[in-house]
């Protein structure tokens, strides 16, 4: 079983720019004949929240130890499985949807008024 910092990892940092979410894939693997169920780790880190971009020693220390421990410093994560995943997906990809739909609808209606605007 491969540590999590060996495996494939993809970063979102915050538009705040003070949390950053990383997504680790675990693939399955082979164990005995049987394929283990595949994961995805979203682990949650904060940096630079508070006014002097600084953490108490307090802090400091238990990303330390988090690091030392289980090769990752996350304060929070969540682990999904495939249907969990593919969940998070569905809502993901709708969002995007309703996203584009309404870009859509406002492209037309300006292109509409400006069509009028011209005549």
């Amino acid at each position: 079983m491969k540590k999590l910092y060996e495996m494939e990892s993809e970063y979102i940092e915050c538009d705040c720019h003070t949390e950053l979410l990383q997504l680790t894939y675990e693939e399955p693997e082979d164990i005995g004949g049987e394929i283990s169920d595949d994961y995805v780790y979203m682990s949650f880190y904060e940096y630079g929240n508070r006014r002097d971009n600084r953490f108490a020693w307090k802090d400091r220390l238990k990303h330390i130890w988090y690091i030392l421990r289980y090769g990752t410093p996350w304060k929070d994560s969540i682990v999904l499985r495939t249907q969990e995943r593919l969940k998070l997906t569905k809502w993901l990809q709708k969002v995007e949807e309703k996203r584009l739909e309404k870009q859509k609808e406002a492209t037309l209606q300006r292109d509409k008024a400006d069509g009028k605007a011209q005549a």
